[in-house]
């Protein structure tokens, strides 16, 4: 771990760490650095912290980067000669694809993203695989990048324009996309519907009948699955979710925090008792708000989220959420990309149940 009471920079202190760790054998000739996931866990430190100081040892001669391989070390001592080939390790490659809608950076902080990206990671590394991550932008060529990266299977990741995956069709290349199904390649979804649906009905059974909704974007098939679980849900009691509050988010924390200051201002004298966050970082960040204006969770409103990811955030009470099981989904995506890539006629449609997890950020309505 990096001491953040000193005055060197936490790239710094990485590099220092890693250099003696090269120099006294830790780190072998011609093998790889922990991938930068890891080093980011072990140093305590973002990904972007780990880079730069990557980017400073191989300035020094110490590594060698390959691009979707890894970090390897090429010299033990600073002054290095010219960087040797790193030996073919026999590895393939995949590519995941990023949406073009948001950037890497946003989404790979995403606490649900990042988790599965681990996960896939993982699952990658025991098949000896390599993962290369990729944003394929406005009129960016998908066969180029697999052709020049030597791709033999892609991953998809919550939303992808269908062009683009009938292109991916069209070019023969084995596919999976998670948390979104497709008609065009193997999807890993999640029971979406039924999480919200089951959200919904847990929050009027204890009582609340005017249940607000922070959603996600509304291009997104996650967005229009769980609007249309809360939708039914509240129908079935007799409610008419239009006359509801339900505000537009990105998925993002700063949306719920921002959506949640909308509410308390545009319906100040209607607040709904309950309010459904169509995710977890969403639902953070609406208690956020909530706590900076003095309204009290859950003696005064309700609040429940979807995913189930862990708090990062240092607001409590514990949320109420559909968990689901993002493990699970990553490691179904790999095994079910790889059996495309060894039968090209192989193609599947699953969807992973979720699960209510009761917190304490719910509580009966007492009028």
């Amino acid at each position: 771990m990096v001491d953040k009471t000193l005055s060197t920079p936490l790239y710094r202190q990485v590099y220092n760490a890693l250099a003696r760790d090269i120099e006294n054998g830790v780190y072998p000739l011609a093998t790889p650095l922990p991938p930068e996931r890891e080093l980011s866990t072990m140093f305590g430190v973002d990904r972007i912290t780990i880079r730069r100081a990557l980017d400073i040892l191989s300035t020094a001669g110490m590594v060698v980067r390959k691009p979707g391989s890894g970090t390897y070390v090429q010299s033990t001592c600073v002054k290095a000669d010219e960087p040797q080939p790193v030996p073919d390790t026999g590895w393939r490659y995949l590519g995941f694809i990023m949406p073009t809608d948001e950037s890497f950076g946003l989404r790979i902080n995403n606490p649900f993203h990042a988790t599965i990206l681990s996960v896939i990671e993982e699952e990658c590394t025991k098949h000896k695989f390599h993962l290369i991550f990729k944003i394929l932008g406005q009129g960016e060529s998908l066969r180029e990048f697999v052709a020049s990266s030597h791709i033999c299977g892609l991953i998809f990741s919550s939303y992808a324009d269908e062009s683009v995956l009938h292109q991916t069709r069209a070019l023969g290349v084995p596919a999976v996309i998670v948390n979104h199904i497709s008609n065009e390649i193997t999807s890993v979804g999640i029971d979406n519907f039924a999480g919200a649906y089951d959200i919904t009905k847990y929050l009027l059974s204890l009582g609340h009948r005017r249940i607000g909704v922070i959603t996600g974007m509304p291009s997104y098939q996650t967005y229009q699955e769980r609007i249309g679980g809360y939708r039914k849900a509240m129908q079935e009691s007799g409610l008419d979710p239009a006359q509801q509050p339900i505000l537009e988010g990105n998925w993002r924390f700063e949306s719920g925090y921002q959506q949640a200051k909308k509410l308390l201002g545009d319906y100040a004298s209607d607040l709904p008792t309950a309010l459904f966050c169509m995710n977890d970082t969403m639902a953070y960040g609406a208690l956020k708000a909530f706590a900076e204006s003095g309204l009290e969770v859950p003696k005064q409103i309700s609040v429940a989220g979807f995913d189930g990811i862990e708090n990062e955030f240092p607001y409590t009470p514990t949320l109420t959420t559909a968990k689901v099981d993002i493990i699970s989904i990553g490691k179904l995506a790999i095994r079910n990309l790889l059996n495309s890539i060894d039968d090209t006629d192989y193609s599947v449609k699953i969807i992973v149940p979720v699960k209510l997890e009761i917190g304490d950020s719910t509580a009966a309505y007492h009028g």
